[in-house]
């Protein structure tokens, strides 16, 4: 060779190789990280590793089809360039998953078309228990396969005097459905299927006197029983599912404040609550905004629950303690 190298010529020696190096370096750790990450955080959200395994798939096709054209091009632009923008569109995109990842989440929870007669709850998916039949309400319920999550309504804005007044109709149809004979059945049903605006489930049972503080957000499935003296505040949503017990004086409670003095009056927060089938919830209980009560289990009388009940579970207390599980119930015999 014509001169030798300096020790300073070598590629890591130079200063700015090493930095470009190390950083290449990391990036492509992390997105090797990711690859393995994302299937199991997708797995863990949807419950489905065909979706993850679509999810990953996609990912490394991306990859494939992407990069071949590019490196071909980049030979011919200028490669700082090209760097630096590459850089500051993947954060970009990094930045953009991570704000809108919770609003996602959150979907089957918010209230679409108030004062209509839809429901806050999405549709989509089923509560398969054993056996493969529907744990859900015969006319529809949440999906199983979403996080219950928390949203907040501003107050004093055109979509709270919307909901402001619906909660004028809920309680004078609730006032008028608390006076009736209780040998009045065909009217108790006219006004809970105004309330609810749906036709009321005709397996279904609600005793009065029945409080909400929505109705639109109440789905009831078939046979379902709902005791006296219960409280539905089902801004958020409320879920039950077929041949469900609800004792007399249970409370749901899917509605709230945020805790800080400084917000407090400024926002409503409201989460969805979703009982399965064939639960027992015991008189007086209390559940609060964002739980799910797994199917085929017990809440006891009194019990305040804060938190999701696994399927065929016996809790009890306040914040509830879990007694012992149960045995599920043979599908034929549903």
């Amino acid at each position: 060779m014509g001169e030798a190298l300096t020790r300073s010529s070598l590629p890591l020696r130079n200063r700015d190789f090493a930095i470009l190096w190390s950083g290449q370096a990391a990036s492509e750790l992390g997105s090797s990280m990711s690859v393995l990450v994302f299937p199991l955080i997708g797995y863990s959200i949807t419950g489905s590793a065909a979706l993850a395994g679509l999810a990953t798939a996609g990912t490394l096709l991306g990859r494939v089809v992407a990069g071949l054209p590019a490196g071909a091009l980049v030979d011919r632009w200028p490669r700082r360039r090209v760097l630096l923008v590459g850089n500051l569109a993947g954060r970009n995109g990094a930045q953009h998953r991570r704000y809108r990842a919770p609003a996602d989440r959150r979907r089957y929870a918010q209230i679409d078309g108030l004062g209509s007669d839809t429901n806050s709850l999405g549709r989509q998916g089923r509560l398969d228990g054993p056996g493969g039949g529907s744990r859900c309400p015969s006319n529809g319920c949440a999906s199983i396969e979403v996080m219950l999550e928390e949203r907040r309504i501003r107050t004093r804005t055109p979509e709270w005097r919307a909901i402001y007044d619906r909660i004028q109709v809920a309680m004078e149809l609730t006032s008028r459905l608390n006076v009736l004979p209780f040998s009045d059945i065909e009217s108790r049903k006219a006004l809970l299927s105004e309330l609810l605006g749906k036709p009321f489930p005709e397996t279904a049972i609600v005793h009065p006197p029945f409080y909400s503080t929505y109705g639109l957000g109440i789905e009831l499935g078939d046979r379902t029983f709902v005791g006296q003296a219960c409280s539905f505040l089902d801004l958020g949503g409320i879920t039950i599912g077929d041949r469900a017990m609800i004792a007399p004086k249970v409370t749901l409670i899917t509605e709230g404040h945020p805790v800080g003095p400084a917000e407090r009056y400024e926002f409503i927060t409201v989460a969805p609550i979703v009982i399965e089938a064939d639960v027992w919830i015991g008189a007086a209980a209390t559940i609060l905004p964002g739980v799910r009560i797994g199917h085929d289990s017990v809440v006891g009388a009194g019990a305040v629950v804060a938190k999701d009940v696994p399927p065929l579970t016996v809790v009890s207390g306040p914040g509830y303690v879990e007694r012992r599980h149960l045995e599920p119930v043979p599908a034929s015999e549903l």
